[in-house]
């Protein structure tokens, strides 16, 4: 995933060009543990005693965030998906890389179409 994928929240005074990954050591961090992507420990250099707030599900972090419980990270596509009037979107640079997973129904056996992609996007067992 590249650094352009992600977006932060930031408070008003956040203005400042060339913001990095590593500067957000000290903020707060909402992290969804069930569905996102960010960890606690996705920033390395982290502050000791850095607060951590938990949720489950996007849009309870979308709200944490909003409400100014801390910051937090999301793929491009929330920023078109889910506006939000109290969440400021910015582009971070330095973001660590994410796992990205495939997945397909198991039973029944995927469609011809879906074999095809799986055929060229997975390399040979």
């Amino acid at each position: 995933m590249s650094v352009e994928c992600w977006r932060y929240r930031l408070g008003p005074g956040s203005r400042a060009p060339g913001l990095n990954w590593t500067d957000l050591a000290a903020y707060p961090l909402v992290v969804n543990t069930r569905s996102g992507t960010t960890t606690p420990d996705s920033l390395s250099g982290r502050q000791p005693g850095r607060d951590i707030v938990t949720c489950t599900n996007f849009d309870e972090w979308l709200e944490l965030v909003a409400a100014g419980r801390g910051i937090g990270a999301v793929p491009a596509i929330a920023v078109h998906r889910a506006p939000h009037p109290g969440v400021v979107y910015r582009d971070i640079s330095g973001i660590p890389d994410s796992a990205l997973y495939l997945g397909w129904r198991r039973t029944p056996p995927p469609a011809r179409s879906v074999r095809r992609f799986l055929d060229i996007a997975l390399p040979p067992v």
